[in-house]
């Protein structure tokens, strides 16, 4: 997965290309009751999801996964609270 910071574009391993706003990707906080859960991109836009496959998906997630866990074991180091 890889994020072009001129045009916004994510180019995944199987060259599908999609736009996110800012390198930006998201997820509802909550689950939906009405249908599947969403991807979006910046604070307003939203990703066409259905058009990714498994493998892409998975990809996605992966990638998200392993930011959302440098994000937990870096934010706050310095925090006094954490001593």
């Amino acid at each position: 997965m890889k994020y072009d910071d001129d045009t916004d574009d994510i180019t995944l391993s199987s060259g599908e290309k999609f736009y996110a706003y800012g390198g930006v990707l998201g997820l509802p906080v909550t689950d939906d009751e009405d249908g599947p859960m969403s991807l979006s991109h910046g604070s307003d836009g939203g990703v066409y999801d259905a058009k990714f496959n498994i493998q892409e998906r998975r990809e996605i997630a992966d990638h998200m996964i392993k930011r959302w866990n440098k994000w937990a074991d870096e934010t706050g180091a310095n925090d006094e609270r954490n001593s």
